[in-house]
């Protein structure tokens, strides 16, 4: 699929998909500023849950590590990653992008949120609790276990807890 991409939709594809991040909430806004080198992190300070009190943090990985430097060299000002005609990241750009990836690689339609459906589910099926995932992607964790957790879907994993669970 990544060969269908353009380079700067790639970029932003990437850094949803590794991270979990919304799209055009945290992701479209990032900048150079944001980021946090020696801690690792990247704060951010306007997201969905700022009202709660809540502080929404990205943390870096190697892989994203690599992938903002790269953007930093590229923008080290104002907004890492950027459409075509350097704009910010909108719904529109992005259907646009997955409408001509299902064109070329003649699949089915296309649903951006699915990187992050795919990686909180992929967490989930590693062991890794609802409560650590949804302080990495934002969300609570009871919207982790009414939203994501469809482990029921992935009947290899459900079979081999059963065999681990009683022995």
């Amino acid at each position: 699929m990544r060969q269908a991409c353009s380079p700067w939709f790639l970029d932003f594809l990437t850094a949803c998909e590794i991270t979990g991040a919304r799209p055009f909430g945290e992701i479209a806004q990032l900048t150079a500023e944001m980021i946090d080198w020696n801690a690792g992190v990247i704060e951010i300070k306007q997201h969905k849950n700022a009202k709660k009190g809540k502080t929404r943090t990205i943390f870096l990985t190697p892989p994203l590590e690599t992938l903002l430097r790269r953007m930093v060299e590229k923008h080290p000002t104002g907004l890492l990653f950027r459409t075509r005609k350097n704009g910010k990241w909108k719904a529109d750009a992005v259907c646009y992008h997955m409408r001509k990836m299902e064109r070329e690689l003649e699949i089915p339609r296309l649903n951006f949120y699915a990187y992050r459906k795919a990686l909180i589910t992929d967490a989930l099926e590693k062991g890794i609790s609802a409560e650590v995932i949804s302080e990495l992607v934002g969300n609570s964790p009871q919207a982790i276990h009414d939203y994501y957790n469809r482990l029921s879907e992935r009947r290899n994993t459900l079979k081999e807890a059963a065999a681990k669970a009683i022995g």
